[in-house]
């Protein structure tokens, strides 16, 4: 005996198989704005995670002086600051991949840190300066001959425009630049452990209440984005769907109100605790710095990199 039309058509009904033939629980919806904000939260949190490991990963750059580490990278970036032509640059940039090699920082992941942002950012700026109705010059590729200039309001056209040899050399300059000093930059920021990196910031005689206000907007940030993941999750799993767009901008508005009132009652007992705790206003770590010999061959090799890479820039410019 069946009992088929006494049991609901929902339960009957075929479902969807996936590529492998086996039964999906059901169709996968759009991620929302709201889901899609919070996955990319804990996406930034298992990065830092990530970054914490490359630090202690026992690479060449991890075992350097924090110290060292800090006045090497800034003088390479004077140098290219200071360079003017684009193989000297690329080489600079081999320079640093060579050095996330070494260091034990995996490549693909190096390179999308970098050129997935600033740089991407610097080509659209500089991208209309390889026009010659932006920057005249020597006719490279040309795209549009109207025959004669064309003038549109306040704008003024030649008669060819056209990408300029001297444009493409600008930008490109400008971007390699931009992408060096920033591969030199987070090389060293992946390579450290932040609250070393902010006491090797001494060096320089950066005012104490500075380098402590990065340590604790460093520190602290990433426990309010997790206090963000946890109000979502919290909200997810005692809610039923997916929740109407009205629902969603009421929870955001909440919830901003929430972490911006957690934020300032953590921060008066923070203040607190370190009070007691003897705090002067001098940050402490358990490391010391001890510079050894390893450090001044570092030094050394770097000074005479950063020499050997100007000195061929000037060549080049003869």
């Amino acid at each position: 005996m069946t009992y088929d039309k006494d049991i609901p058509g929902w339960l009957l009904a075929e479902r969807p198989t996936g590529p492998d033939g086996c039964r999906l629980a059901g169709i996968k919806k759009k991620t929302g704005f709201l889901e899609k904000t919070i996955n990319d939260i804990a996406e930034v949190l298992r990065e830092s995670v990530f970054t914490e490991q490359l630090a202690g990963a026992g690479g060449m750059l991890q075992n350097i002086d924090p110290r060292v580490k800090l006045v090497t990278a800034a003088f390479l970036l004077l140098i290219t600051a200071v360079v003017r032509h684009i193989p000297t640059l690329l080489g600079l940039y081999i320079f640093t991949l060579m050095l996330a090699y070494f260091s034990r920082v995996p490549l693909m992941f190096f390179v999308k840190r970098v050129w997935f942002f600033i740089p991407f950012f610097t080509g659209l700026v500089v991208l209309p300066s390889i026009f010659n109705f932006i920057r005249p010059g020597d006719p490279f590729i040309n795209l549009i001959n109207f025959g004669h200039p064309v003038n549109i309001g306040f704008l003024h056209f030649p008669a060819v425009i056209a990408i300029t040899r001297q444009g493409l050399t600008g930008a490109g300059l400008i971007i390699l630049r931009v992408g060096v000093s920033v591969s030199l930059a987070v090389l060293l920021t992946i390579t450290s452990r932040w609250a070393e990196l902010l006491k090797a910031l001494r060096v320089f005689f950066i005012p104490r209440i500075f380098v402590m206000v990065l340590e604790m907007t460093y520190r602290y940030i990433f426990l309010l984005l997790t206090v963000i993941t946890d109000m979502y999750t919290a909200r997810k799993s005692r809610s039923f769907g997916a929740g109407t767009t009205k629902e969603n901008r009421r929870f955001i508005s909440a919830g901003i109100g929430n972490v911006f009132g957690k934020a300032y009652y953590l921060s008066e007992e923070i203040h607190d605790a370190m009070i007691s705790r003897g705090y002067t206003g001098e940050a402490k770590v358990v490391s010391t710095f001890k510079i050894k010999a390893q450090d001044i061959v570092w030094i050394i090799l770097i000074f005479v990199i950063g020499i050997f890479f100007l000195g061929g820039d000037l060549i080049l410019g003869m």
